[in-house]
This record gives structure tokens, C-alpha cells and sequence, in this order.
């Protein structure tokens, strides 16, 4: 072996003190710990070569409530004659809006402007119902409304009011009182029906009876319906049971049966039976 100048040696001593110090750094077979890091401090690998690339995140998809996006679901489902949506309202999935008809074409086809339920099924936009007299504001309309429709219009933020079941209520003014039973829906009013009927009757004019599937008519009775222990049907409320339902308000009592084949008002100065 050959001698080894003093530069030579210089350099080896300094190579190995370089291989010595870079294999402790790794944890090498020197014995010497693994690297940690600091409490409360995490590792960050050193990246070489390409860039890394964040995991993608989907946000949930948000429907689209422009009227150029309804407007040919609505066309579809009303008819051509539309020319034109006007969105009312749209939120968490659901879009009421107002399909007008094209003039130019009346007469001698003539349509109605029509108010348009919709709703986001995930993928695309269904028109749940529509028609000329659909109006969400009209909570307590009788008929009422559908269940689908009804669900929209709470879905759009519109209060819906609450419907009272049971066979018996009466209204907060405790002079009316009804009684379901016997396929029929019996209404009293404990002031009696002002004006009378034409037609005799040998006890008291005390209401109107209003049968399942026909006209009502006013009820000759020597006793009544009304319970002071039945559950109060409030202002702006609903009842329904069976065939009938009714709706509570200041100005009285309406209620119709199915298919609106009868309907009945009671109030303490005027009453109808139809």
C-alpha cells in the first residue's frame, strides 16, 4: 500500500466525519436515535419531484333557480302556450313560480297565467303541481291543498296551519260547536241561525247538517251537537276527518265535504247551506 500524503489524509479524515455525521442524521447503524420531532410539532416530509396535489373535495351540488333553467321543465309540464317563468321563491330544493301564457296568441287560444310547485329531486327539477288557483298565501283554503303542495309551500317558508283530527271541536267563541258521526258532520250554534229558516220546525232551528257526498242542509233538533268539553279549534286552523274538512276564522265557520258535493257557514248573524 502506498504512502498518503498529508493533504490525502486531510480529506479522508474530513470524508468520513461527513459519512459518520450524515448517517447519525438518519439513524443509521451508528447506534444513534431516530430523528423526533418536538412535542406539539409534526414531521412535514420534504417533497422532491412533482408537486403534490390537495384531495379533492365535492362540495354538495346546489340547484340552479334561474328562470332560463325552469323555464322549459314548466313548459314541459303546463304546455307551450307558456312564454315566459317568473321565479316567486326558491330554496333548500324547492321553487314556486308564475308561468305566463303567450297573449299574442289570444284569441283564439286563450290561457291563464298559472302558478307552478316545483321540486329538486338531486339531479333535476319536477314540476309537483300547478294551476290557476294554487296560492301558498291561502293557507286555510277550503278545499285545501294537496299534501304535496302544502309540503312545498312549508318547504318555501310559507306557514301552514295546523290541522286538528278528533270527532268533535268547537270554535274559540264557544257559541259553534260540530260532531262528526254517522256519515255526517253536524254543526250547532248555540245562538240559534239568524235568520230562521222558511220552513217550520216544531223544536229549534239549531244548525246545519252537512252529509259525506251531498247538499247540506239546516238541522230542526231538540238537542245538539255542541261539546264545551271538545278540543277548540283556533282562528286559522284547520279540521279534518274522514270526508270532511273545516276551517276556523273571526268571521266563523266553513266547512266542505268530498268532492265539495256540500258545503256549510256558520256564524252567528248569517249562516249557508249548499
Amino acid at each position: 500500500m502506498g504512502r498518503i500524503g498529508r493533504t490525502e489524509r486531510a480529506a479522508l479524515v474530513a470524508s468520513g466525519l461527513v459519512l459518520v455525521l450524515a448517517g447519525a442524521a438518519c439513524g443509521g447503524d451508528g447506534g444513534g436515535e431516530a430523528a423526533t420531532s418536538e412535542p406539539g410539532t409534526t414531521n412535514v416530509p420534504t417533497q422532491t419531484g412533482a408537486e403534490t396535489t390537495e384531495p379533492a373535495t365535492t362540495a354538495a351540488e346546489v340547484p340552479s333557480c334561474d328562470a332560463d333553467v325552469l323555464f322549459p321543465v314548466v313548459r314541459q309540464a303546463v304546455g307551450e302556450s307558456v312564454e315566459s317563468v317568473e321565479v316567486v321563491r326558491c330554496r333548500d330544493g324547492y321553487a314556486r313560480a308564475t308561468a305566463r301564457p303567450d297573449e299574442s296568441r289570444c284569441p283564439p287560444e286563450c290561457f291563464e297565467t298559472a302558478d307552478v310547485l316545483l321540486r329538486w329531486d338531486g339531479n333535476s327539477w319536477s314540476v309537483v303541481d300547478y294551476g290557476t288557483s294554487i296560492a301558498c298565501e291561502d293557507i286555510a283554503s277550503l278545499p285545501p291543498a294537496p299534501e304535496d303542495d302544502r309540503r312545498v309551500c312549508e318547504a318555501l317558508g310559507y306557514p301552514q296551519p295546523a290541522v286538528l283530527g278528533g270527532p268533535a271541536f268547537q270554535l274559540p267563541s264557544r257559541n259553534i260547536g260540530c260532531r262528526a258521526g254517522g256519515g255526517a258532520l253536524r254543526c250547532d250554534i248555540l245562538s240559534g241561525l239568524v235568520p230562521e229558516p222558511d220552513e217550520p220546525c216544531e223544536l229549534d232551528w239549531v244548525g246545519v247538517v252537512l252529509p259525506a257526498a251531498r247538499a247540506a242542509e239546516p238541522n230542526c233538533a231538540g238537542d245538539t251537537a255542541y261539546d264545551g268539553a271538545a278540543p277548540v279549534l283556533a282562528y286559522g286552523d284547520l279540521w279534518h276527518r274522514g270526508a270532511f274538512w273545516c276551517r276556523s276564522s273571526e268571521a266563523g265557520l266553513a266547512c266542505v265535504n268530498r268532492d265539495v258535493t256540500g258545503s256549510l257557514e256558520l256564524a252567528r248573524e248569517r249562516w249557508s247551506a249548499n
